[in-house]
């Protein structure tokens, strides 16, 4: 098969399995409310609590120091973070 209908036939797979919020519920929900849900059911399923809080510049540092963390600097300075879940995994 020719790279190009190759490429083309992978992207409408991934295309036919991927989904999104809107595309679920007909809409989107409000940031808020999507990260309430979320906390939730981990403290329901895994038994943990979260603690809101803020990163330190040097836990910040700590955490954004390799390239991999570097994609996901947004998600670590919304408040939830691992290193703040108190209880058991």
């Amino acid at each position: 098969m020719p790279d190009d209908k190759l490429r083309a036939h992978l992207v409408k797979s991934m295309a036919e399995r991927i989904t999104s919020l809107k595309k679920e519920l007909n809409h989107i929900p409000p940031r808020e409310e999507v990260i309430d849900r979320l906390v939730n059911c981990f403290k329901a399923e895994l038994g943990v609590e979260f603690k809101e809080d803020v990163l330190s510049d040097e836990e910040l540092e700590e955490l954004t120091s390799s390239p991999s963390w570097r994609a996901g600097l947004s998600v670590v300075r919304s408040g939830y973070t691992w290193s703040h879940m108190v209880g058991r995994i």
